[in-house]
């Protein structure tokens, strides 16, 4: 065993380290394996060595900046933390808040993962957004504390491909009876004919299979809606949340406000009515309000209304037989849609940056590439279709 260095009976190890300025002279931390013990001790070593200020939070016991969760409070007290991050944060709280971030080491960190993996059997997506989101938190503590001059996030240091199950992930998952999971790519988009029997199952046709027709409360605005975001692009939350006033059929231009947003700056952007959807919108104007029925307009109901409209969605799709496809995968019909949009002559109507403009992706951005999920058969097509 390593100087300074016990393992306790729970398996853990404790490391001890003596300093003049600390209470009663000393302080105990534990780590979860004797290398993130040896890997803290000499930093701590070093920083003695240095003559670095010991941290404020290991001369006072019991400070609750001392722990993740004050670390998490630190950065969330900043008000430029993000929505997704914020609901992130609030579960490692939970999870691991009560961990002394002394204890944040380049093994700890490891082992964070590989719980992750093991225990929670977490996506590697949903490792990401966690790992991320705590990362930017530390990030934030290390600005703001002169004394941590020097010091680097572990966090950062986690190779690529970290959240992806290895061997050893999957031999460990597969021991407990789970499976391996795995990113998952969308690539799903309306088949000819989907769009028609989705329609006809949100406007209350009953299918010759089945006794009765599906209903669904303001059927005729859920029919709206899925051509509202096939033929827009928006996101869910972007279409119900959609304003008349923001709907301007003499300039053919509907403005939606993003749902992507950092520190509640309101940011909109301007989407082409196409000719399909112009005659939908016009039959139903209104002066003001909302244009969908479903959202009660504050932003305490969005979740609850986002939920339910998902849920709709999954319905309808199950009554109109297309099981394998949900809501977010019309975001990538709409942006093929885009994409392939022609003029009278056969050309292409809109070039790459205008279409990243519409679809509210930043300059620079790769979305485009992961939203294009053009049909071999449609290639195909169009190759044999053109001279040899």
């Amino acid at each position: 065993m390593a100087k300074g260095i016990r393992q306790t009976r729970t398996g853990s190890f404790e490391l001890t380290v003596r300093h003049k300025d600390l209470p009663s002279g000393r302080k105990f931390f534990q780590f979860p394996d004797e290398a993130s013990a040896i890997e803290w001790r000499d930093a701590w070593d070093k920083m003695v060595k240095a003559g670095t200020p010991i941290p404020p939070e290991l001369l006072e016991p019991g400070r609750r900046s001392s722990t993740l969760t004050g670390v998490i409070k630190h950065w969330l007290d900043t008000g430029n933390v993000s929505k997704s991050d914020q609901e992130t944060l609030a579960l490692l709280k939970q999870e691991v808040g009560t961990v002394e971030r002394s204890a944040i080491s380049y093994g700890w960190c490891e082992a964070w993962v590989r719980r992750m993996k093991v225990d929670q059997n977490l996506a590697p997506s949903t490792i990401r957004k966690r790992v991320g989101a705590l990362s930017r938190a530390l990030d934030a503590q290390i600005r703001s504390m002169p004394h941590m001059t020097g010091v680097t996030n572990p966090l950062r240091s986690l190779p690529d491909g970290y959240s992806h199950y290895g061997d050893r992930d999957v031999e460990l998952v597969t021991a407990v009876g789970k499976d391996a999971k795995v990113d998952q790519s969308r690539d799903r988009r309306l088949a000819p004919g989907e769009q028609e029997l989705m329609e006809a199952a949100l406007s209350g046709i009953r299918r010759p299979d089945r006794e009765r027709p599906l209903e669904l409360p303001e059927g005729d605005f859920m029919r709206l809606l899925f051509l509202f975001i096939v033929f827009t692009g928006a996101r869910l939350q972007e279409a119900y949340m959609v304003l008349w006033e923001n709907v301007d059929l003499h300039k053919k231009l509907i403005k939606l406000r993003t749902s992507k947003q950092r520190r509640g700056k309101v940011v909109y952007r301007l989407v082409p009515i196409r000719q399909e959807l112009y005659p939908l919108l016009k039959a139903i104007k209104k002066p003001k309000g909302l244009v969908f029925p479903f959202w009660k307009g504050t932003e305490e109901d969005v979740k609850r209304c986002s939920g339910r409209l998902s849920h709709r969605f999954t319905d309808a799709y199950s009554y109109a037989g297309l099981e394998d496809i949900t809501e977010h995968d019309l975001r990538h019909e709409a942006t093929c849609r885009w994409f392939e949009l022609k003029d009278s002559k056969g050309s292409w109507l809109l070039r790459s940056e205008e279409i990243h403009r519409l679809m509210g992706w930043s300059a620079g951005s790769t979305m485009a590439a992961k939203y294009a999920s053009f049909r071999g058969e449609d290639l195909a097509a169009r190759l044999w279709a053109a001279p040899a």
